[in-house]
């Protein structure tokens, strides 16, 4: 992709605190690819849509955060407190990808 002086590729555990200490500062997309099995968990699910929160200190104000599913966003909510979105793309069979931003100052107020 000839981007490596402007981008890195962390690998990490998707709910753990890796990403927010190895990331360098600002950041300005966020991809988050959970094992889809941890999407279709109920409880796991909801733990990885509140994780992005703890995030927004590293991003830019204008950064966005991507996320893979395998849920329909039509039918199971993917909403990210903090963030506006999710705008909605689909991928062949029973892939998402949904683009979040910051949430604008008077949807956070």
């Amino acid at each position: 992709l000839d981007c490596a002086e402007r981008a890195i590729a962390l690998m990490a555990d998707a709910l753990g605190q890796m990403v927010a200490v190895r990331s360098p500062r600002p950041v300005e997309v966020v991809f988050i690819d959970p094992p889809y099995e941890a999407m279709k968990s109920d409880a796991i699910r909801e733990r990885i849509l509140t994780y992005p929160d703890t995030l927004r200190s590293i991003m830019t104000e204008r950064g966005w955060l991507v996320l893979r599913t395998p849920l329909d966003p039509s039918k199971v909510d993917h909403t990210i407190v903090g963030f506006d979105g999710p705008e909605v793309h689909k991928y062949g069979a029973g892939m998402w990808v949904l683009l979040y931003q910051h949430a604008t100052k008077a949807a956070v107020s």
